[in-house]
Order: C-alpha cells, then sequence, then structure tokens
C-alpha cells in the first residue's frame, strides 16, 4: 500500500473541510492544506486521528490570478518535502471523495504510475497566456473598481489583439503548446518533482495570464514524457477521475454546485472525487453520502498530529 499526500486549498466552508477530513483520515495519507490569508471565516478545525496534518504558510489566493498558481506550488513543495508520496491529490476544501479510502488506495495501486491530469481537448485555450493581462489578481468582476479594472483589461486585450501581439511566437514560448483542463490533478511523485523543477519557466509563461491554474499542468504534461502516462487524454473528467457539476440538469443548481438530486447520480459514478458542495444542499447530500457509500472513515476525536 502507498503512502498519499493531499493537497487542500482552502478559503471558506470550514464545515466542508471538516467532512472532508473525516474522509480522509487514514494512516496511509498526510493531508497539506492552505487557507487563504483573506478568510475570515472561524471554525477551522484540523484535527485528525490517523493522518498527518501540515498546514501551508497562508497567502491571499484570487481567482484568475497567477497567485492559484503560487498556492499549488506552495503546497506540493511542502509535500514533496515530506514526501515521497506514490500520490498527490490536488483539490479545494469543498470537494468530497466518492469511495472509500480503501477503494481509491487500491485504485491507484492497480495504476501505479500513471498520471491522472484531464485535458479539455474542445477548444483553443491559447488566448490565455498568448496576451499580458492587466490586473490578473483583481478576481471575479464585483464592485466597482474590480469592474474599473476589467475595463482596462479587455481595452488593453483589444490594442494587443489589433497590432497581432503573441507572446508564443517568440523565444522562450514558441515551442510551447497550451493546454487546458481542470485544475485539480492526482499525480506522481515524478511529475510533482518535474512541476517544482519548472517553475522559473511556468513563472515567465503564466506570470501575467489569466486563469492559468488550469492550463499550468496540462501544458507542462502534454510537453513531456509524462503524456504518454497520462490515464485518458480524451476525456477530461476521466482523465483526472473526478466529477463536476458543470451542466445545470435540474434547472436550478447554483454555481456549479451539486444538490440532494444529485445524490443517486454521484453514488453511481465511476469517478472518485467530486466538486463542489459549497451549494444549500452541500452539508446534507455529502452526510448521505457518508451513509451509503462508506466514505465515512472514523469519527475525529482530539488528537491532533499538528
Amino acid at each position: 500500500m502507498g503512502k498519499h499526500a493531499y493537497l487542500i486549498m482552502a478559503h471558506h466552508r470550514p464545515d466542508l473541510l471538516h467532512e472532508l477530513l473525516e474522509a480522509l483520515d487514514d494512516t496511509r495519507n498526510d493531508i497539506y492544506i492552505h487557507v487563504d490569508r483573506k478568510s475570515s471565516e472561524n471554525g477551522w478545525d484540523y484535527k485528525t486521528r490517523k493522518s498527518k496534518v501540515v498546514l501551508v504558510k497562508p497567502m491571499s489566493v484570487n481567482w484568475g490570478g497567477y497567485s492559484q498558481i503560487e498556492c499549488e506550488y506552495r503546497l506540493f513543495k511542502e509535500a514533496f518535502s515530506g514526501g515521497p508520496y506514490d500520490y498527490y491529490h490536488l483539490m479545494t476544501g469543498v470537494t468530497y471523495p466518492l469511495k472509500s479510502q480503501d477503494y481509491i488506495h487500491d485504485f491507484f495501486d492497480a495504476h501505479k504510475g500513471t498520471e491522472f491530469v484531464g485535458f479539455d481537448n474542445k477548444e483553443d485555450y491559447s488566448f490565455r497566456a498568448r496576451y499580458y493581462y492587466l490586473f490578473s489578481e483583481a478576481g471575479k468582476r464585483v464592485g466597482l473598481v474590480n469592474r474599473a479594472k476589467w475595463r482596462l483589461r479587455e481595452y488593453w486585450l483589444e490594442i494587443q489583439e489589433k497590432y497581432h501581439f503573441d507572446r508564443l511566437k517568440k523565444a522562450p514560448f514558441r515551442n510551447i503548446e497550451i493546454k487546458k483542463g481542470l485544475a485539480y490533478v492526482s499525480v506522481t511523485n515524478e511529475l510533482v518533482k518535474y512541476i517544482l523543477d519548472q517553475k522559473k519557466v511556468v513563472k515567465k509563461l503564466l506570470g501575467h495570464s489569466i486563469s492559468g491554474d488550469e492550463i499550468f499542468i496540462q501544458t507542462l504534461v502534454y510537453g513531456s514524457e509524462f503524456r504518454g502516462k497520462v490515464y485518458d487524454y480524451n476525456n477530461e473528467f476521466d482523465g483526472c477521475m473526478r466529477i463536476m457539476a458543470w451542466d445545470d440538469v435540474y434547472g436550478n443548481r447554483e454555481g456549479h454546485n451539486y444538490i440532494i438530486q444529485d445524490l443517486d447520480a454521484l453514488m453511481n459514478s465511476d469517478k472518485l472525487f467530486a466538486l463542489k458542495f459549497e451549494g444549500k444542499d452541500g452539508l446534507a447530500l455529502i452526510k448521505e453520502l457518508k451513509k451509503k457509500n462508506g466514505t465515512n472513515n472514523a469519527s475525529i476525536d482530539n488528537h491532533t498530529n499538528l
């Protein structure tokens, strides 16, 4: 049985993180947690009975900005120094496993050496790195200041497009092919080492990108020997063994969050992890999954490995 590292990026909903930690609490797992420095929520609880928990030095992480990649690097570096691990699972704090830890470990033991990185091959996403994006750390288009930053960014993009500016046609990027997929992955120790070794290149390539976290690992993998080790290159969600509530099947799903009507679909899924559960039904849905799928490994007591 191999040792696994879970790398969790959280910024709110300590109640959901608590459920996730319960599900991951296993002697075969170490858990690395980053909580956004901007988080103002109380009630964070990192207690486990079986898993070692490491809190990674917090930083401010902004949607769409390079800070998302920087945070991932912080988690990878911390976990790699505590390894080696057979697999590193990158996820958010509003994710939940759909299978027991025995099932998950058996699955990865059976596919040892395979990289679980999802690729979205439907469109060309190179525009995310082709141009310089002003105010990439502005976050979402909320509030007067951020809306103004977005408008300035759009104006600057229009100028770059008009004059056919393209960073990817210049050295050292002209031979790099941009690929995109779900940001959350399960990867081997060897790939994590390669990712860490490529940090300077990634910073130069994606330091002024937009939503670079979704092209970061995919681009590195595609341009390396690891491409041939990907579990499924043709299906984004099979490739990373994760399922996400993109489609509004019921017409009332807000923010791509699972709702209680999704219970049967989640129980019958062959994927290992699902996101997101931060909607109104999320906590109740997780509790139902715990009862039916046996994902609750143990009740957490007052012992902690911090």
